[in-house]
């Protein structure tokens, strides 16, 4: 985790920034509306990281330095994270601004961006990529943990209290569910990559890739 928060944390940065760049480029005539908005999003932002640190405190297993740990995530590197973002976030002014694009991000962009000319291909091939080592990886650590765990209760008893007759609630779906993003994971490109209509054929590829990583980055989280 030591080593995976710092990517992490500069995708939430400049993912942040971007957000609090567009609310500021909306609402550039109206600054009161535009600094509550983007203080909704911070907070917002905030809480959810305080709802994970929950879940990992509440848990059995935690000892004093994991507490003291979480709690400097929750009061110090998240809100550290949303001040940098928020004071390096460009204004209205800039983001009329002509964006500089480097050499690189313009053959990108002509040959696998959005409109690109190759980008059905680059579809295709990540997310037979994705397919396969998400059912070589997941799908039998997940088997094995419904086969060991077949019902879970509350995060906390989890490691510490089985239930198997009564009690909890049933573990298989997580498995099913993981299987059921896969098979759309696998079938989904030769769908929408066929159709005339850009809008299916481009932004709603997207919108189902960006879909099916939050499926299984929160099954394998609260699971």
């Amino acid at each position: 985790a030591a080593f995976q928060a710092p990517p992490f944390a500069m995708v939430a940065v400049v993912a942040l920034r971007d957000l609090l760049r567009q609310v500021a480029t909306t609402y550039a005539t109206a600054p009161c509306r535009k600094r509550a908005i983007q203080a909704a999003v911070a907070v917002l932002m905030w809480l959810m990281t305080a709802v994970a640190v929950e879940l990992f405190a509440a848990h059995r297993s935690t000892t004093d330095s994991t507490t003291v740990i979480l709690l400097g995530i929750l009061f110090v590197w998240t809100p550290g994270l949303i001040a940098y973002a928020w004071a390096t976030a460009p204004s209205a002014a800039a983001a009329d601004r002509p964006i500089v694009r480097s050499r690189v991000a313009l053959l990108y962009d002509k040959y696998f961006g959005l409109n690109g000319k190759y980008f059905g291909l680059k579809v295709q091939a990540s997310q037979l990529l994705s397919v396969v080592l998400q059912a070589w990886t997941r799908l039998p650590l997940l088997g094995v943990f419904v086969s060991v765990h077949p019902r879970l209760g509350p995060f906390a008893d989890l490691g510490y209290v089985e239930y198997y007759d009564e009690g909890g609630s049933p573990s298989a779906p997580i498995f099913w569910t993981i299987f059921a993003a896969l098979v759309v994971n696998a079938l989904y490109p030769a769908v929408l990559l066929v159709q005339r209509d850009a809008f299916w054929s481009r932004r709603a590829v997207a919108v189902v890739d960006a879909a099916l990583d939050l499926v299984y980055s929160a099954v394998f989280f609260f699971a």
